[in-house]
């Protein structure tokens, strides 16, 4: 199959459930971050080719995959603010937003994070 055949099928979105398919995203992550756009993060771990943190302990990671090749994916994380790391909740100011909130103190947040697509589907 070549490129633009590849490029013209539809992905097929899933949540990665399984060890293996996680290891994936993150391989995926670690090539996109610290190979293509050289970048040096902190959670990149080099020995293993992997790029994870401790967000990923609790999120939903979402692939995109053209038969079995991993073309995209992406993480949401779910939440009360007490899940979120000290950075993300200064950084978003999440905790503004926490106040306007006229219910009970357990409101959830949502973010969206890690989107990433393979060089060739962009």
């Amino acid at each position: 199959m070549n490129h633009l055949e590849k490029v013209n099928k539809t992905p097929t979105i899933s949540i990665a459930a399984t060890d293996d398919e996680k290891k994936g995203i993150y391989q995926f992550r670690y090539h996109i971050y610290v190979e293509e756009m050289s970048r040096q993060l902190k959670s990149a771990h080099e020995n293993d080719e992997l790029l994870y943190d401790e967000m990923d302990e609790w999120g939903i990671q979402l692939c995109a995959k053209v038969g079995s090749e991993l073309v995209g994916i992406s993480r949401i994380n779910i939440g009360p603010l007490e899940k979120f790391t000290p950075y993300i909740v200064d950084s978003l100011a999440l905790d503004r937003f926490q106040k306007f909130y006229m219910g009970s103190k357990d409101q959830g947040f949502a973010l969206i994070t890690k989107l990433m697509v393979a060089p060739h589907y962009r």
